[in-house]
């Protein structure tokens, strides 16, 4: 049991620094500029008050245990890991997932006060982080929903409740060919990491415009209730894993507090072999409950009961829930979501497939397609074989409605068209998108006009060998 009265409503972050520990902050600035005084790039100069260096400081050196020169190198490998990514050039806003109880428009205007910040919204369109947040929040809730009485963003994680099975099948379907599921999920980890870093920045605008202390860091509510041994699967911790190292190595101290509620009493165990070894800062910053019953008391001791969101006990009643699933939207949703007006909105449905295709065989597949809407393909075969991958389109007119022509036989030998005669001597032209050997290949195609899509991978040049391809096709439907 945990004494509810004995957790304290504050944790001071900085308010005890002894004179030497802000000696080695300033120590630690110098250097940061003499590292990057031919270009300070802008995860560094967007620190651009005292305050702000200060607390950039304090967090890179509480990360490396007061090291400077360990502190030094942990700044040039996340400037390293930026740039690999081009993340200084992502589009945050309007975000990818919910943001519950804050108003991005707000939001935005802050940043507009930043220097280089306005180029961080609008983001427009489908990307691969709204694929990935469709594909975790449809079995695994995690949702930042409103703040704790101190003013820190709280972030709720519901493990306990997670479908691990279904969340991995969902993003093995969005995961490229040739890619892992951390491949996916790191990126979009990545992605809530920025967005996270700009919750925090708004926060601690608020907090000192009402006199209040700086906002550091997020207060992470994780509740494990039916948590069991289910989740350890291989691949789900692998994730786990990526991501606590991306943290880890790029992120320092961006936690305030952490709650754990409803755990097993298996983590309760692992929890007790381990704390042992934890720094004193990392265990004042974590409380762990197994009962039930004292959760809420737990969470109405640092937030506000009007923000504690009813799953959880509380009286806050969020418009379609505090902590909700990815829900697909309607046609006129998503037409209305996405501002088009008498445009065409999109809707994607994602198939993947490992195919094992045999000597002297094809695998092949038509898609009806109406106008406005797109096919990506991506393939890869397996140790840098080929295939012969054809792709072909044929227009829909009033002489092939009710039948398809055998497109196998009018494929050329290059890109360009051919005709086909249907029944009553209407001819047809077809147009070969793509007809080429191939190990691997990403490409898209529009459709300017309704009629059918088909790919074909063969393997009809190969008599002995027999080749594995990891296939996604991305079908992004035009809804009305």
């Amino acid at each position: 049991m945990v004494k509810v009265e004995d957790i304290p409503e504050s944790v001071p972050e900085m308010a005890t620094l002894t004179a030497e520990k802000e000696e080695l902050i300033q120590e630690f600035s110098r250097k940061v500029d003499e590292l990057f005084k031919e270009k300070t790039p802008f995860y560094i100069a967007r620190e651009s008050t005292a305050e702000k260096r200060r607390i950039f400081g304090y967090k890179f050196l509480t990360a490396r245990r007061w090291k400077v020169k360990n502190a030094l190198d942990m700044v040039e490998k996340t400037v390293a890991f930026r740039a690999q990514h081009n993340m200084d050039d992502w589009k945050l806003f309007p975000c990818a997932f919910p943001l519950k109880g804050y108003d991005e428009g707000a939001l935005c205007e802050m940043l507009k006060t930043i220097p280089g910040c306005d180029a961080l919204f609008p983001r427009e369109g489908v990307s691969e982080v709204d694929l990935c947040y469709r594909a975790l929040q449809t079995s695994y809730v995690n949702v930042y929903h409103y703040w704790d009485k101190e003013g820190h963003p709280v972030l709720y994680d519901c493990c306990g409740r997670a479908n691990v099975a279904q969340l991995l099948h969902d993003l093995a379907r969005i995961t490229p060919p040739g890619k892992s599921l951390g491949d996916v999920i790191v990126p979009y980890h990545t992605y809530m990491n920025e967005v996270q870093y700009y919750l925090i920045e708004y926060a601690d605008q608020v907090s000192k415009q009402a006199g209040k202390h700086p906002i550091m860091g997020i207060t992470v509510v994780m509740d494990m209730e039916g948590l069991s041994f289910k989740v350890v699967r291989r691949s789900f911790i692998q994730i786990v894993r990526a991501i606590f190292e991306v943290d880890q190595a790029y992120y320092p101290e961006v936690l305030h507090r952490l709650f754990i509620l409803n755990a097993p009493r298996f983590f309760r165990m692992a929890y007790d072999f381990v704390k042992g070894s934890l720094d004193e800062n990392t265990r004042r910053k974590l409380v762990i409950s197994s009962d039930k019953r004292e959760s809420l008391e737990i969470l109405k001791r640092v937030i506000d009961e009007d923000k504690i969101p009813q799953e959880l006990g509380g009286s806050c009643r969020c418009e379609s829930g505090c902590l909700p699933r990815y829900v697909k939207p309607t046609t006129t949703e998503a037409a209305s979501e996405s501002g088009a007006g008498s445009s065409v909105a999109s809707d994607e449905d994602v198939q993947k497939e490992d195919i094992h295709l045999k000597a002297g065989k094809e695998w092949s597949h038509a898609y009806a397609l109406l106008e406005g809407e797109e096919v990506t393909w991506q393939f890869t075969v397996s140790k840098d074989a080929e295939v012969d991958f054809t792709a072909v389109f044929e227009p829909k007119t009033a002489g092939n409605s009710e039948e398809t022509a055998s497109v196998g036989n009018s494929v050329s030998s290059k890109k360009g068209s051919s005709t086909q005669k249907l029944k009553g001597g209407t001819e047809v032209a077809i147009e070969t998108l793509k007809h080429e050997k191939l190990s691997t290949d990403v490409d898209t195609f529009k459709v300017t006009r309704t009629g059918t899509l088909t790919l074909t991978l063969s393997n009809k040049h190969s008599w002995m060998h027999g080749k594995q391809i990891d296939l996604r096709i991305t079908h992004t439907k035009a809804l009305e």
